[in-house]
């Protein structure tokens, strides 16, 4: 029997969807506080070495920040900028740890929920924030939502409900 016949006999069912990407149950992206002079510098290293390419700077006054992304190796490297209340606590973050690993972001399906659980474990976690429309990487995201939970072992982790739009991220 040729096979296409054994195919079309088989009882075998299956279903191809064709959806963005997201990470579910697992780590989105990794965040680097650095000081603003080394940013540049870190994002020139990071990109030979891990063969991607940063989007930036995108500077965000109202969270005291300026950072670079690379959403295609799960990336970002963010440092303070700008004299607020919030640029403020990053120095001091800094001054008492030094440049490294800020955050961890897991991705969720559905932060709210993810959120209201976390919360009823004690964390405390933070609003949820969205795309502010200039993102120079938002034609590579289709959906855009984080949270910060709390602090664990010294990083802060975070949720990401983050949909990729299709071949950001490349898999086989």
């Amino acid at each position: 029997m040729p096979l296409l016949a054994w195919a079309r006999r088989a009882p075998i069912s299956f279903r191809v969807d064709f959806v963005m990407s997201q990470c579910i149950n697992r780590i989105d992206h990794v965040v680097w506080l650095v000081h603003s002079e080394n940013q540049q510098d870190y994002v020139d290293k990071l990109s030979k070495l891990f063969r991607t390419q940063f989007d930036g700077p995108l500077v965000r006054p109202e969270f005291g920040t300026r950072f670079w992304v690379s959403w295609e190796a799960g990336l970002e490297i963010f440092a303070p900028w700008g004299d607020n209340d919030y640029a403020k606590m990053w120095i001091q973050r800094l001054e008492q740890k030094g440049e490294g690993v800020l955050s961890v972001v897991v991705g969720v399906r559905d932060i709210e929920e993810a959120s209201t659980h976390a919360r009823q474990l004690g964390y405390p976690v933070s609003q949820i924030i969205g795309f502010s429309g200039d993102e120079p990487w938002k034609d590579k995201l289709e959906s855009f939502r984080e949270a910060i939970i709390g602090d664990a072992l010294g990083t802060l982790l975070g949720f990401g409900e983050i949909r990729y739009a299709d071949g950001v991220i490349e898999t086989e």
